[in-house]
């Protein structure tokens, strides 16, 4: 989802359109609790598409102020309340959520709940997660505490950049 919002905000001088466009494809693919997958693919022959379900906590602050840039540039606070559904989890990965829509402005609600809920409580910092960057400074990665996915990790990044969102909101 990064990348296609990144490439989304690269054309938005020169084809807001089609940037409009692969934002709300973009936004498609959010998961109920505002989680966005690293990387998606669309459905081929009605078969859904391929998903990369890695929990990366930086996905959802690039939509944020994507969409903020967006609206800044081209003044169309229209697609704030565009209707789209969300995907949810199976087995096999990702399907659309069958009766789950909601406008752009709650999806970005939902990644924001997201993001805000996976902050460590010791600093408010974002919990790096299975990131793969190069700026988390304490402890990346998996754990072996019990009842724990991941390390105790937080993103000095992804933290800053998502109280830019919380301003961009």
């Amino acid at each position: 989802i990064r990348d296609v919002v990144q490439a989304s905000e690269g054309h938005m001088y020169d084809q807001p359109e089609l940037a409009r466009q692969k934002i709300i494809e973009a936004l498609g693919y959010v998961l109920l609790d505002g989680r966005c997958p690293r990387q998606y693919s669309l459905p081929v022959n009605g078969a859904p598409g391929r998903a990369d379900l890695r929990e990366f906590i930086d996905q959802g602050a690039w939509v944020v102020s994507t969409l903020y840039t967006y609206i800044a540039l081209t003044g169309d606070t229209a697609l704030l309340n565009e209707r789209l559904g969300y995907h949810r989890l199976v087995d096999t990965g990702i399907a659309p959520a069958e009766g789950q829509d909601g406008t752009v402005l709650d999806h970005l609600i939902r990644i924001m709940g997201f993001l805000g809920r996976n902050r460590a409580p010791e600093t408010g910092l974002l919990r790096a997660l299975y990131g793969d960057w190069n700026d988390a400074v304490d402890g990346l990665g998996m754990t072996n505490e019990p009842g724990e996915s991941f390390g105790s990790g937080v993103s000095v990044m992804a933290s800053l950049q998502f109280y830019q969102n919380c301003r961009e909101m």
